[in-house]
């Protein structure tokens, strides 16, 4: 390994590692709006009729919390919803509008995410179409689209770029019925009753079965005022949500599975400026501490036990980690020593190699990258470490908290660990590489603890892990893989949260 590479690394480990999970506050901030949109100002009835208190015009402010030590809430942003009863074309429906601010401090460092959207929703036919942005320091996405016989049509826009995709959808999935936030498609539940819904599961991306309890009624305080609520849980794919719903239906505070907190308020309060705090620390806020033998980074062995979530949860078996009797092993592979002999089927070759719109293979600027980085290199590990080294000597090891496409973070190449596995993932395709981005946990030695990460995993022969982020070019054995996917694989970190425990038994 070059001098000047092995310098690297030993500087990064001496550093906090970046490893952010941004996916938690991206779909969090999903869910506000999925509970916006479903429980406080359009809970659809059977019937698919909007009910008369939702056909007005309402303009909701809410703060966003965390709950620091002592219990106490640190604010750290705010949600404002806002609807208009409109018509289109002869037909009823609603203007809807969202403007959300989070600011939280990723590793001392404050980082600030801002969304801003607005949908018309038909009252008969549900969403029709949409238009939001997502900003995040020098990133800045748009999406636009419409919904027509169960399926979107979209344009994203970034980094100079428009990109079209579609998909299959479900009305549950856009107007929010997954993350735990089920619709209450029934009459406002009185204390004891409960009823199952159907509503998207973001862990599985399908149709699930929500349930949804009144537990009591209780008389909370929401900005010095007393105010008498019904307390609602909603329960969906082990995740339950605790909401106080007033006698007119609106949500006026809620706590989620992840430590975030909504709490009604007055525009003047939400806009306050957010004050920095350690309490509102994102990585730590999320840190897996261990119990057992304390991990380092480099090891080649690790053996742990993984509990705190439901069976159908647990990670993947394949050759680098698995399942024995004694516990999850986790095992750093070897370089391969030659072209793969194993090759992947057709359709996952495909599936692999393929672009999409975050994963730009396609594109002549990723192309043109990928041959500077990958130079005169022919093998496929050859040309795999060539992409590593080049994505983790040029990339600025900065937290950020985005959606993450290729061409944005080529043009900007600054972030954390989701960005290096994006643009590399695209970079290796290109190059004719089988790639993917796998999420889970790796160690950080900053924190002492687990912390989300991600990081690509090459075909050649067998899957290799590699981590640009963390300068290793065969990822070692504390990353312990949860899944893989492309960003609509996110929602599957929302069970671990919070849930995730780990012993570690052995370490080599």
């Amino acid at each position: 390994m070059p001098l000047r590479q092995r310098e690297k690394i030993q500087e990064v480990l001496r550093k906090a590692h970046r490893i952010v999970p941004a996916a938690i506050i991206l779909f969090w901030l999903a869910m506000m709006g999925a509970l916006i949109y479903r429980e406080a100002i359009i809970p659809w009835m059977r019937a698919g009729v909007l009910p008369p208190r939702a056909m007005k015009m309402q303009d909701l402010w809410m703060g966003i919390y965390t709950a620091a030590d002592g219990n106490a809430l640190e604010r750290v942003g705010f949600i404002n919803a806002r609807t208009l009863p409109d018509m289109r074309d002869g037909r009823s429906g609603l203007q809807l509008g969202v403007t959300a601010r989070i600011e939280m401090s990723v590793l001392f460092r404050k980082t600030e995410l801002v969304f801003t959207g607005r949908a018309w929703i038909d009252a008969d036919h549900g969403l029709s179409d949409f238009d939001f942005s997502l900003r995040s320091g020098e990133y800045d996405m748009q999406i636009e689209g419409r919904v027509e016989d169960r399926m979107l049509h979209a344009i994203l826009h970034t980094a100079g770029e428009s990109l079209p995709f579609d998909f299959p959808v479900s009305t549950d999935l856009l107007l929010g019925g997954g993350f735990g936030f089920s619709a209450l498609e029934a009459p406002l539940l009185e204390p004891g009753q409960e009823i199952y819904v159907d509503a998207f599961d973001p862990t599985r991306m399908s149709v699930g079965k929500a349930r949804i309890i009144c537990t009591g009624e209780e008389t909370i305080d929401i900005e010095g005022e007393k105010i008498d609520a019904l307390v609602v849980e909603t329960t969906l794919a082990g995740m339950t949500t605790r909401a106080w719903v007033n006698r007119d239906g609106e949500v006026i505070r809620a706590d989620t599975p992840f430590g975030f907190i909504l709490k009604k308020t007055t525009p003047e309060a939400a806009m306050k400026p957010v004050e920095p705090t350690e309490a509102a620390s994102l990585v730590r806020a999320y840190a897996i501490q261990p119990a057992g033998i304390a991990p380092h980074r480099g090891i080649a062995y690790l053996r742990a036990n993984l509990s705190g979530v439901a069976v159908e949860h647990l990670p993947p078996d394949d050759e680098i980690q698995f399942r024995t009797p004694d516990g999850w092993v986790i095992i750093a592979p070897e370089a391969p020593d030659r072209a793969p002999d194993a090759p992947l089927s057709a359709e996952d070759q495909k599936e692999y190699l393929a672009s999409d719109p975050f994963i730009t293979v396609d594109h002549e600027r990723i192309r043109d990258a990928m041959r500077r980085a990958v130079g005169d290199a022919t093998e496929p590990w050859q040309k795999a470490l060539r992409i590593y080294e080049w994505v983790y000597e040029n990339m600025r090891k900065t937290p950020v908290i985005s959606v993450p496409n290729a061409l944005d973070v080529l043009r900007t190449m600054e972030g954390d660990c989701n960005e290096h596995a994006v643009l590399f993932t695209a970079l290796a395709r290109a190059a004719g590489i089988p790639a993917r981005v796998a999420i889970g946990i790796a160690w950080s030695e900053k924190l002492e603890a687990f912390g989300y990460h991600a990081w690509p995993e090459v075909h050649i022969g067998r899957w290799i892990p590699m981590d640009p982020t963390l300068g290793q070019p065969i990822a070692d054995a504390t990353h312990i893989k949860l899944f893989h996917g492309g960003i609509d694989q996110w929602a599957r970190l929302l069970p671990f949260i919070g849930q995730l425990r780990i012993e570690v038994l052995e370490i080599r």
